[in-house]
């Protein structure tokens, strides 16, 4: 195998360095809060890599400074000018004073570590650090289904599987006040519907961080006095938690499809009992229907008949109208405005007639029936003209001369 295999192993699959510096700025609020109260602090971070951490706070402290066992790594790091030490872990940190360290990072190293090896470091991490020192540790989720199951074995170097819980063990019994745990970095369908089963499995947070803190008062400070450095993490989903969100939306659905399910068979059953109802309904008014279809018959002739008399009543009443008309002193009576109203509902209640009359009709109609008496007066004068004329007899001799 080539001797820079696993640093380009991890230039492909870790990501670029640009990405992992912005990552890494999450701990940025939390890493300042230990700067207040120690300026001049010491970080040492075991299994640097490419240095990411050490670019990221080389010139905000005393002293910074890796650990690192690939020696491709390592150049890396040098050719950064970065300050790294090409060795084991632990024989490294045996040679470090006591309590002369302020913060301890290790991101993704303790998965490639066996057990034995792995408690031994962390004492070894609890005796460098500063009374005011902290222990930040990141390592892939197992609580993330789909890096327990494929993810975590992408890499063959990794061996031991990290219980978030057991790890918080290990870190009580290496004599840590308190420590606590985090699931980071959710996974890409963290925002998806609820009601999908891959948000459960590729959700959830793809890894988990560790922070312990030494003393008990430092502890105070960190978890409690102020967590506002928690709100920059990158926090992700627990597995239950997805599984949670998932049987609240399902009860959700499942409940409006209930309650769509029962008004359904509500309004089935208003409408079946309001079929039955018309049905009963229907069947105690059949000797009325009977009867009714009966009466109609019976009387439809009367009905013929009372159209015929209505239609000749209305005949007859206009003649009676145009009768009237020839007396002045009836097309003043007809003109009132009283008569027309009284007229009006004649027509509408007695004989059902849609037609308003008005002034304007009246006058129109006294109008028509003048026109005509002075053309009947015109039309007798020229046929008496006609009968005494000799020239017009002399024009109708010529025309049926003509004829023939």
């Amino acid at each position: 195998m080539r001797n820079d295999f696993y640093l380009q192993f991890e230039n492909k699959f870790r990501g670029k360095r640009d990405s992992i510096l912005e990552q890494l700025s999450m701990y940025d609020s939390l890493v300042n809060l230990l700067l207040e109260s120690t300026p001049q602090a010491q970080f040492i971070d075991i299994g640097c890599g490419r240095g990411e951490w050490l670019e990221k706070w080389k010139d905000s402290v005393s002293s910074c400074f890796g650990i690192e066992s690939n020696s491709n790594m390592v150049q890396i790091c040098l050719d950064n000018k970065l300050d790294v030490i090409n060795g084991d872990a632990l024989n490294t940190l045996k040679k470090i004073e006591s309590a002369s360290t302020h913060l301890v990072t290790m991101f993704h190293i303790i998965e490639h570590l066996p057990y034995e090896y792995l408690c031994e470091l962390i004492s070894e991490c609890y005796r460098v650090l500063d009374h005011n020192g902290l222990l930040l540790v990141e390592t892939p989720s197992i609580d993330n289904l789909l890096v327990s199951s494929r993810l975590f074995y992408l890499d063959p170097t990794h061996i031991n599987p990290i219980n978030p819980d057991t790890f918080l063990f290990y870190l009580d019994q290496a004599g840590f006040a308190k420590s606590k745990y985090y699931y980071i970095h959710g996974g890409p369908l963290e925002n998806d519907n609820h009601l999908k089963v891959t948000r459960i499995l590729n959700g959830v947070g793809q890894d988990v961080m560790f922070v312990a803190a030494k003393s008990i008062p430092f502890s105070k400070n960190i978890f409690e006095s102020t967590s506002q450095w928690e709100s920059k993490l990158d926090i992700g989903l627990s597995l239950l938690q997805t599984a949670i969100d998932y049987d609240l939306m399902q009860e959700k659905v499942l409940h409006m499809q209930e309650q769509i399910n029962q008004k359904t068979k509500n309004n089935t059953l208003l409408a079946n009992s309001l079929n039955t109802q018309f049905n009963d309904l229907k069947l105690e008014l059949r000797h009325v229907f009977f009867f009714a279809k009966v009466l109609r018959f019976l009387l439809k002739p009367f009905i013929f008949l009372f159209h015929k008399f209505r239609k000749a009543s209305l005949f007859l009443c206009s003649n009676i109208f145009d009768f009237l008309l020839i007396f002045k002193v009836f097309r003043k009576v007809l003109t009132n405005r009283f008569i027309i109203q009284i007229s009006n509902l004649i027509l509408k209640y007695i004989f059902n007639s849609s037609f308003v009359l008005n002034k304007s009709h009246i006058v129109s109609r006294i109008n028509k029936y003048s026109n005509n008496k002075k053309f009947k007066k015109f039309n007798q004068y020229l046929l008496h003209h006609h009968k005494y004329s000799l020239r017009s007899n002399q024009y109708i001799n010529i025309l049926k001369n003509k004829k023939r």
